[in-house]
């Protein structure tokens, strides 16, 4: 079955897909994606192959609904490498696991990394404003006195 998806696979021949993208488009359509692949089994025949596609590559649509088939099933599915049946067909094994993420969260993180990337500035515009102050009188300083003060000179007494 070639269920309704975000198409973000789609991205490169499609770049107008960029403004709508988010994590949540992959989410909510996944309840949707796991309804009419499970239909689409109480359709199959036994001992019958189907194939589930999507033009996504996020894996709520693709692995995730794959998973939750396989789980569901009680054992009577069976997931098949179809390059077997296709061997000029290039392609390469799904994910195991991943990361489920959260637009809000990584809203969150993007501005942390905005507001480091502020202060980090800031610290560098401090640093270059010191050293434009301080820089020239430090060349024309005398060199500082020792740390130790057993290694201080005692000023001699001036003759009067």
């Amino acid at each position: 079955c070639d269920v309704p998806c975000s198409g973000d696979g789609t991205l490169r021949k499609n770049p107008a897909i960029w403004s709508k993208w988010n994590t949540s488009s992959s989410m909510t359509l996944h309840p949707l994606q796991l309804i009419i692949a499970q239909r689409g089994l109480q359709l199959l025949k036994e001992d019958g192959l189907m194939v589930y596609s999507t033009c996504s590559m996020s894996p709520y649509e693709d692995e995730a609904v794959v998973a939750e088939l396989l789980r569901s099933s009680g054992g009577s599915l069976e997931l098949v490498d179809a390059r077997q049946f296709l061997p000029l067909f290039t392609a390469r094994s799904g994910l195991a696991s991943w990361h489920v993420l959260d637009d809000f969260l990584a809203a969150r993180q993007q501005q942390k990394v905005k507001e480091r990337q502020k202060k980090d500035a800031k610290m560098q515009q401090k640093r270059q404003q010191y050293a434009a102050e301080h820089g020239a009188e430090s060349d024309a300083e005398e060199p500082s006195e020792p740390q130790d003060p057993a290694e201080k000179e005692e000023p001699s007494p001036q003759a009067s």
